[in-house]
C-alpha cells in the first residue's frame, strides 16, 4: 500500500491509526515547518542562530518526548499539564524571538490550545485561551506598536472562535460515546 493510499484509509476510519502516531506526526509537521521557515527567512546570523537553537531544543524534546510516551504512555498522561506549560513556552519563546506583535509563531497558540480544547473539553479549551492570551500579551508588550491592537484582537478573537466551538464539540462527543456504552 502506497503511503498515500494509507493516509486516505486512515482518513475514512478503515484502519485506525494509534495515538502515539497521531502524537509524532504532529509534532514532526510542525518541527518540518518550522525549519522550513528557518531556512527561507532572511535573519541576521545572531537572530537565525538563536531560531536555530531554540528549534534544534524543541525536536530533541519531541524526539524525547515520543520516546517517553512509547514506553510510559500512562505516566506521561498524568502529566499533560507539564507537557502544556513547556509546549506554550517553546512557542511563546519563539514569537519573542522572532518579532514579537510580527511574529507568526502565534499560529502556534492556537495549534496548542486546539490540540487541549480537543483531547480534554472545553473547560481544559477556557483555560489554555485564558492563560495563553495572557502569556501572549506579555510575550509581545515589549514590541507594541500603535497599530498592534487591532490585529492582536483579531487573532486573540480568532482564537476564541476556534477554541469554545472545539471544546464543546468535544465534550459533546465524549457525552455521546458515554451514553453509547451505557446502552451496550
Amino acid at each position: 500500500m502506497k503511503p498515500s493510499d494509507r493516509m486516505v484509509a486512515i482518513l475514512r476510519r478503515k484502519q485506525q491509526s494509534s495515538p502515539i502516531s497521531d502524537f509524532a506526526a504532529l509534532r514532526l509537521a510542525v518541527i518540518v515547518g518550522s525549519y522550513g521557515w528557518l531556512f527561507l527567512t532572511p535573519f541576521d546570523a545572531a537572530h537565525r542562530h538563536s531560531a536555530a537553537f531554540l528549534l534544534h531544543a524543541f525536536t530533541a524534546y519531541c524526539i524525547l518526548l515520543y520516546l517517553w510516551i512509547t514506553f510510559q504512555q500512562s505516566r506521561v498522561m498524568q502529566l499533560n499539564v507539564l507537557i502544556l506549560i513547556i509546549d506554550l513556552a517553546f512557542a511563546l519563546v519563539l514569537i519573542r524571538l522572532t518579532g514579537g506583535v510580527e511574529s507568526p509563531f502565534y499560529l502556534g497558540l492556537y495549534l496548542i490550545a486546539a490540540l487541549q480544547a480537543y483531547y480534554y473539553g472545553i473547560g481544559r479549551a477556557i483555560g489554555v485561551l485564558v492563560s495563553s492570551s495572557l502569556l501572549y500579551m506579555m510575550t509581545i508588550w515589549p514590541t507594541w506598536q500603535p497599530g498592534s491592537a487591532s490585529v492582536v484582537s483579531l487573532r486573540l478573537g480568532f482564537m476564541v472562535l476556534v477554541m469554545v466551538p472545539l471544546g464543546i464539540i468535544s465534550e459533546r462527543e465524549r457525552w455521546s460515546r458515554r451514553e453509547l456504552q451505557a446502552v451496550k
